[in-house]
């Protein structure tokens, strides 16, 4: 899409942090913290090469409180990444802490 438009969007979020994923000089998605809500986009061609992990890990990091994430119940790729990274499902969010 447009990339002001894209801008504009992003840019009218309350966000505690926001991050681009950068790889090889080129944007891979971003990952957002919003309170403690994680939001994570990784484009679909960079899927399951580890940046999402990598992201969320450092996030956490950087900005330590209890998080968690709103993932559709259909996206099983992304409640296996959150899984993984020790959050639990909890009143259809995934939270950690």
């Amino acid at each position: 899409g447009d990339p002001d438009a894209f801008r504009f969007r992003f840019a009218r979020r309350p966000f505690d942090a926001c991050y681009l994923i950068v790889y090889d000089d080129e944007v891979v998605g971003f990952i957002h913290l919003s309170g403690g809500e994680i939001g994570l986009r990784i484009a679909r061609r960079h899927h399951r090469r580890g940046f999402g992990r990598a992201a969320v890990l450092q996030l956490m990091e950087l900005h330590p409180r209890k998080f968690w994430a709103c993932i559709d119940v259909g996206n099983a790729a992304s409640l296996a990444l959150f899984r993984s990274l020790g959050f639990e499902i909890s009143q259809h969010k995934v939270t950690h802490g």
